[in-house]
């Protein structure tokens, strides 16, 4: 198991990234901090097909992450991606994830649309994987995340 709050907000976007990257198989981007309009990453800038919206909320709860999930919407309605992911570092429910798709029902098709810790970890546990494992402990993102 993965210890997800060694890292911080930023760095667990970028392990996002390349998670998505690799499970969808398409370029991504990642733009630096600050206000994001409700794009953390987005495979084009110009009219993005793919949004994958980012919450490190290690230590928080799924109400907190709901709350501000919420806020989001109207970010993606601007948007009008084809498909929006969440990817989040809270254990999430199945009741949790239906919750989170009926909020974003245009985009979210499926729970397979929202990426939690549990999955995060999941991925990063198989060897097929084992790239992504590398490149955060090689960019010097916290070491300690991968000896909990």
């Amino acid at each position: 198991m993965f210890d997800l709050s060694n890292l911080n907000d930023y760095e667990f976007e970028i392990l996002c990234q390349d998670i998505m990257q690799k499970s969808l198989n398409v370029k991504l981007h990642r733009f630096s901090r600050g206000v994001d309009e409700g794009i953390d990453i987005c495979d084009k800038s110009k009219s993005p097909m793919i949004l994958v919206q980012v919450k490190h909320y290690i230590g928080s709860t799924y109400s907190n992450l709901r709350s501000s999930l919420k806020k989001e919407i109207i970010k993606v309605d601007k948007h009008k991606p084809e498909i929006y992911y969440v990817c989040t570092s809270l254990s999430l429910t199945r009741k949790n994830k239906l919750e989170i798709v009926d909020m974003f029902p245009k985009y979210i098709h499926d729970i397979s649309h929202i990426m939690d810790k549990n999955e995060i970890n999941d991925f990063l546990e198989d060897s097929q994987n084992e790239d992504i494992v590398l490149k955060t402990i090689n960019c010097g993102y916290v070491h300690q995340m991968f000896y909990h």
